[in-house]
């Protein structure tokens, strides 16, 4: 811009404009520092959804445990043995038939505690998915209620503290410029 073309109607606009973008970059920074602060103080917290947590305890619970009433089922095998032994025992038959009710007996016992154990495992692998179960729930609760709400006003109110140093920066240049142009008019004026 020359100074034979210098108006001061556009210039004082020019300045106008210059202060207004100026002033009002401080105001949008002052603003998104502010509300990013609150932000930062204000950060979500995570909590476990006690439902499945509860979910997650029980399942532990029930891994510790084999066949349910597996007592029911030991005594049921020591009743038959004390029968056929007694049985045996009434009726004259000789310890060949004792000990095959004892071997019974312990096959018996052998396989409830496989079986018990087979259920134990199993009981253990509810246990695993629940475990699984509540850690995917927490991270989609966490993720959908907390997590993406905050980076989503954070990027606002970093954007808006951004455009705000902008507008200062751009103000302060124009004022600038109008500032060196005004005073080579003025030291002209004296010449």
């Amino acid at each position: 811009m020359g100074l034979e073309s210098l108006n001061p109607i556009s210039s004082g606009i020019s300045t106008a404009t210059d202060l207004f973008k100026l002033f009002y970059g401080v105001g949008q920074t002052i603003s998104g520092n502010k509300k990013l602060n609150n932000l930062e103080d204000n950060r979500p917290i995570y909590n476990v959804d006690p439902s499945i947590k509860y979910n997650q305890q029980l399942a532990g619970q029930i891994a510790s445990q084999g066949i349910p009433d597996s007592a029911w089922y030991t005594d049921s095998i020591e009743r038959g043995l004390g029968s056929t032994i007694n049985a045996g025992l009434s009726s004259g038959q000789g310890l060949g038939q004792i000990t095959n009710a004892f071997g019974a007996a312990n096959n018996s016992f052998r396989d409830l505690l496989a079986q018990d154990a087979m259920m134990k495992q199993k009981n253990q692998q509810i246990l695993m998915e629940a475990n699984k179960d509540l850690r995917d729930e927490n991270l989609r609760a966490f993720d959908w209620n907390s997590a993406q709400k905050y980076a989503d006003s954070y990027k606002r109110y970093s954007d808006q503290t951004n455009a705000g140093a902008q507008n200062i920066y751009g103000g302060g240049q124009g004022l600038g410029s109008m500032g060196q142009i005004w005073g080579d008019y003025y030291k002209n004026l004296d010449q």
